[in-house]
This record gives C-alpha cells, structure tokens and sequence, in this order.
C-alpha cells in the first residue's frame, strides 16, 4: 500500500512555470486524495493530524504505510516520524477503535 501513497503523492505534485516538479500541492487535489480514502482510513488521518495540530500534507504521504487488515495507519518515516516523536507521542500507529469489536462480536454470533 506505500507504493500507493508514493504514487497518490506523485499524482498530486505540481510543476511549476519552468515544468520543474515543486511537489506542492493545490488545495483541490488534496481534497481529492482525502476523498479517495475509506471511513477508517479518514478517520485515522483525522486523528493523526489531531496528535500534530496541523493537516496533512502530500509530502506526509511518502510516510504512512496502511495496514488494511489492522485498519491502522502507521508514521514509519522521516520527517513525519521526526514530528511525532517531538511532540513526545508514545506510539506512531494509529488503529481503529472498531476492529477488536467486530471480531469480538463476530465469535458471539456463531
């Protein structure tokens, strides 16, 4: 799934007058990238960008690795790693509290 971010991050780069790649993003692509995310994965970015008191940015991107059977995001690279770690956040994986639920009800149904 990270070469997936790597390419969502390369997609939504843009070049300036000179056709020279100045990774910057448009407001409107990054809208659309959020838009592309599932419920959990939305609700994990917000959490993540809650934890550092900014939103995400492209460039963040090329840093989280998903973990879709987990349904967890994790921070695994600088800068990002760097920023968690400087705000003294004990962990740089974020799970989604409904996992542990749904297999815990899922063994009662049975």
């Amino acid at each position: 799934m990270a070469a997936a971010a790597v390419a969502t991050a390369a997609a939504l780069a843009v070049a300036d007058e000179t056709g020279i790649d100045t990774g910057a993003p448009r407001a409107k692509e990054l809208k659309m990238w959020r838009s592309a995310l599932l419920q959990w994965q939305q609700n994990l970015v917000t959490r993540l960008e809650r934890a550092l008191g900014r939103e995400l940015v492209v460039a963040d991107l090329d840093c989280i690795v998903w973990n879709a059977a987990a349904e967890a995001l994790t921070v695994a690279a600088p800068p990002l790693l760097g920023e968690l770690r400087s705000r003294n956040l004990i962990s740089n994986v974020f799970r989604s509290r409904n996992v542990g639920r749904r297999e815990v009800e899922g063994t009662h149904e049975r």
